[in-house]
């Protein structure tokens, strides 16, 4: 009775605090000794039903398992018919302060979980668990505080994160995932949308989820460094609303013929392409000139003939090609080039010729540079 009437008259504040203190105490133990006590913060009482029993014991009782909660034990993990809710500690070392099983659970404390985790762990088997945990995902609709991409990956996780949910800050999507969680998002308006690719490449399908979305930024990053030509729209399979879409970078490589198709179909305030592949050639040389002129005119026009404020494009100087020809020295080739490209600025060291060409019209810019390797027997287009 004693006891119950000091818990009862417990100030909250100073509850709070010595929880604090608790939870710092266990850090600065793992820290110091790189070790734990014990796996459970409460010591040896660590099973579903004590804990239990104690959070439902008294109001104070509660308060110090939902304050725990909230800010120590961030971190959760499901696995099959257990619950558990942890504080992380770093160097995948944790202590565990509360654990439900389908037998004991409280709702109202899963839902609280789902609320301020930043954390989940989830095994294959953790769906058959018959529903006990509906609580915590229903609790994931409210969480303010967890990074998206924690739950992207998985269906069950994000389509209850997305419940309610009016706009989104930040979505990474890897192309080859099993799940592609863009195809979710329904009609929330997305601030940003970065899609990256595991493979060498994009296909068909890799834009697809794009349809009819509702993105305000979209960027694409290759997630290895060497990537193959993407040869057609990005949008071909996939396009998303145009009145939403404001900023479009793309940079991964790109074949030239489809940023001018795109430059000329798709108005948007800002795109920004900076891997743009010229053509592959083998051509000789003063025709392979003819064609780059034409095909710079054709790009600078769909730059400046675009509605949007700010448009790049950097055309890179891989893969143009390999040219078998009579030159042999860089003073014969750059003569020839100054005649046949008369706009680009030519240069050279010992083995390699450099044209470059830069445009600029207000905030609208083209830049194209290549080079050519010269040998004893040829000239190596690159």
């Amino acid at each position: 009775m004693e006891i119950k009437t000091a818990m009862s008259s417990l100030k909250t504040h100073l509850l709070y605090e010595a929880l604090d203190i608790a939870f710092q105490e266990v850090k600065d133990y793992f820290d110091k000794y790189r070790r734990l006590k014990n796996t459970c913060f409460w010591g040896l009482y660590n099973t579903p039903q004590t804990l239990c029993a104690f959070a439902i014991s008294s109001s104070v009782s509660y308060r110090i398992m939902a304050y725990s909660l909230k800010y120590f034990a961030t971190g959760v993990e499901e696995r099959g018919d257990r619950f558990e809710c942890f504080a992380p500690l770093g160097e995948d070392r944790r202590f565990c302060v509360l654990r439900f099983s389908p037998k004991h659970y409280i709702r109202a404390l899963m839902s609280l979980a789902g609320s301020y985790c930043t954390y989940i762990r989830q095994f294959d088997y953790c769906y058959q668990n018959n529903g006990f945990t509906d609580a915590f995902y229903d609790g994931l609709a409210l969480n303010e505080v967890i990074d998206i991409n924690v739950v992207s990956y998985d269906a069950k996780l994000f389509r209850a994160y997305m419940k309610g949910r009016k706009s989104l800050e930040h979505l990474v999507f890897y192309t080859g995932d099993h799940y592609c969680s863009l195809f979710d998002v329904g009609d929330v308006v997305v601030q940003w949308v970065d899609i990256s690719s595991l493979y060498k490449s994009f296909n068909a399908a890799s834009f697809a989820p794009l349809a009819r979305m509702k993105i305000v930024h979209l960027e694409i990053t290759p997630y290895i460094l060497y990537h193959d030509v993407m040869a057609t729209d990005i949008f071909r399979n996939g396009m998303p609303q145009l009145k939403f879409l404001k900023r479009l970078h793309y940079h991964c490589p790109i074949g030239i013929l489809p940023v001018i198709e795109m430059l000329q179909r798709y108005h948007i305030e800002e795109m920004v392409f900076d891997d743009v592949r010229l053509l592959c050639m083998s051509l000789p040389l003063h025709w392979h000139a003819r064609v780059l002129r034409r095909t710079v005119e054709t790009l600078w026009k769909a730059v400046v003939d675009n509605r949007g404020t700010k448009i790049v494009v950097h055309c890179s100087d891989y893969n143009i090609g390999e040219q078998l020809c009579e030159y042999t020295s860089n003073a014969t080739l750059i003569n020839n080039l100054i005649t046949l490209l008369p706009e680009f600025i030519i240069s050279s060291t010992r083995d390699a010729v450099f044209c470059e060409l830069h445009r600029t019209l207000g905030s609208k810019s083209l830049t194209i540079k290549f080079k050519f390797f010269v040998t004893s027997w040829s000239i190596l287009y690159y």
